[in-house]
């Protein structure tokens, strides 16, 4: 289960775009990282595409960015 107040923390942080084209599923945190785990949403729209052609499921991977600055 997802701490609310780390989820929270993942919503303020991330970009609104990633949060329009990911849903967040689980945020985890250590003393030194939070590791906040997105799955990509699939819009209807696409579904029905007859151009639409799904890749199926990749590895997962770890994007490092830096510290939250002023």
């Amino acid at each position: 289960m997802t701490d609310p107040t780390l989820l929270s923390l993942a919503q303020i942080v991330l970009p609104c775009e990633v949060l329009e084209s990911f849903d967040i599923v689980k945020v985890e945190s250590n003393k030194t990282e939070i590791h906040i785990h997105l799955d990509e949403k699939l819009y209807e729209t696409l579904r029905k595409d007859v151009h639409f052609e799904s890749k199926g499921f990749i590895p997962a991977v770890s994007i490092t960015d830096f510290p939250i600055r002023d």
